[in-house]
């Protein structure tokens, strides 16, 4: 199994449970907010601060390991994708170091309104609950990626990537219902 197959299948997957152009945008929107209040809540559970302001732990290990699932799995979009995790991850840290005070609070609350409007989106847009219900992988590894791709190909990238991964939500949703 190529790379690629692998990563037209995975996104196929995901992809079925976000058919409806209204859930999509809401993921496009939370998604990317929910991983930077994620870095920021599993903050507390790194072990080694490092200088200036970054921890070697729980948020610095999802970064290196979806950064090297990504590239592997789509090496142009994610080389385009990873400087804007590096960034995600940063800002957390900053917030983690100089806002003590009040980062667990920022971290929590964008956390329940980010799942709060996704949960939403899947049950009014999609009708049916969450990745996150049927594979924990799915949803807490591959959204970074399946809404970068879904703006990538919004502005056109690689349209024959984008057919096989139509044509895999297709048939996912198939199965599905």
């Amino acid at each position: 199994v190529s790379t690629q197959s692998t990563g037209v299948k995975e996104a196929g997957l995901y992809g079925a449970y976000h058919t409806n152009k209204w859930n999509v945008l809401v993921h496009i929107v939370f998604v990317p907010l929910i991983l930077w209040s994620a870095f920021i809540l599993t903050s507390y559970l790194s072990s080694l601060v490092v200088p200036p302001f970054f921890a070697l732990g729980i948020p610095f290990l999802y970064l290196c390991y979806s950064s090297f699932y990504y590239f592997k799995l789509e090496p142009v979009a994610s080389t385009m994708l990873i400087p804007i995790l590096v960034f995600l991850f940063l800002s957390a840290s900053w917030i983690f170091f100089f806002l003590p005070k009040i980062a667990f609070q920022i971290g929590l609350w964008v956390q329940i309104l980010g799942w709060f409007f996704q949960i939403l989106a899947h049950k009014v847009a999609e009708g049916r609950a969450p990745a996150l219900l049927d594979n924990l992988f799915q949803s807490l590894v591959m959204a970074p990626l399946f809404v970068w791709l879904e703006i990538l190909f919004y502005f056109g990238y690689n349209p024959s990537l984008h057919k096989k991964i139509a044509v895999e939500i297709k048939n996912n949703v198939v199965r599905l219902n």
